[in-house]
């Protein structure tokens, strides 16, 4: 990224946000391209992916519906 970011002349001053798939190596607490962008710049705001996140969780609404329907109605 910082490479990318020289060549087009931008500064990490001017970058604002980040939005990146939900896997630890981008998101985690230690050695993530979260926790290496925020060294650059504080200011700028990381964002998982809203659609993966969205998609986990009617996953697992829909498991636990048919948890319930089985138990009710078996």
């Amino acid at each position: 990224m910082n490479e990318a970011l020289e060549k087009s002349e931008v500064t990490w001053a001017n970058c604002i946000g980040l939005g990146v798939d939900n896997t630890s190596v981008n998101l985690g607490c230690r050695n993530s391209m979260k926790i290496k962008v925020l060294q650059q710049n504080l200011a700028i705001y990381v964002m998982g992916c809203a659609c993966h996140i969205l998609h986990i969780t009617a996953g697992k609404a829909a498991e636990a519906f048919e948890a319930v329907r089985i138990a009710l109605f078996a």
